[in-house]
């Protein structure tokens, strides 16, 4: 079980897949990601958008503290989306979500406009970090910030614009 830390919906449980299938951002991390977009962020996001959602728990975070208007969340694995769309129908609200079961290293983007995107690959893939960036920076506009959250001490891509580490998790920010 994994809550939501704040805004709106602080303190709201979320149920979690398989622990095999995802590894959910601590919420320590969450915690200080969202203080640190609050700061150099004030005007929020249009979209957040989660290339490898797993849990889901950034979109949901993200929502709740009204950082974005919209969420758009990728997942290949079936059991996984089931769990997302039980957590969204779970809020008393309608979640201005889309739940995407697709693998994203082959999906068509939109436009998104400015956007929030957190990329959490598995198995510490930076070459999917790398094409995900790559296929989406051209698909959002100026003020868009990818984050990117590795167990590595070495950045997935050059020069970010910022890194913090929480715990084992390290997180790089790249702004487009």
């Amino acid at each position: 079980m994994l809550k939501i830390t704040g805004g709106t919906f602080r303190g709201k449980k979320l149920i979690l897949p398989e622990e095999s299938l995802v590894r959910p951002t601590s919420t320590r991390a969450r915690e200080a990601l969202f203080s640190v977009l609050y700061a150099k962020y004030p005007d929020g996001f249009e979209t957040i958008i989660e290339p490898f959602a797993g849990s889901a728990a950034m979109s949901f975070e993200a929502l709740s503290r009204k950082v974005v208007k919209k969420a758009i969340v990728f997942e290949k694995e079936t059991s996984v989306i089931k769990i997302i769309e039980k957590n969204r129908a779970s809020f008393k609200e309608a979640l201005p979500m889309k739940i995407k079961e697709a693998d994203v290293m082959a999906e068509t983007f939109s436009e998104y406009g400015k956007a929030l995107v957190f990329i959490d690959p598995p198995y510490k893939d930076f070459e999917k970090i790398e094409k995900i960036i790559q296929k989406l920076k051209e698909k959002c506009s100026e003020g868009s910030l990818f984050i990117c959250e590795t167990e590595s001490e070495t950045a997935p891509l050059e020069n970010p614009t910022d890194t913090r580490k929480y715990g084992r998790a390290h997180f790089y920010f790249y702004e487009v």
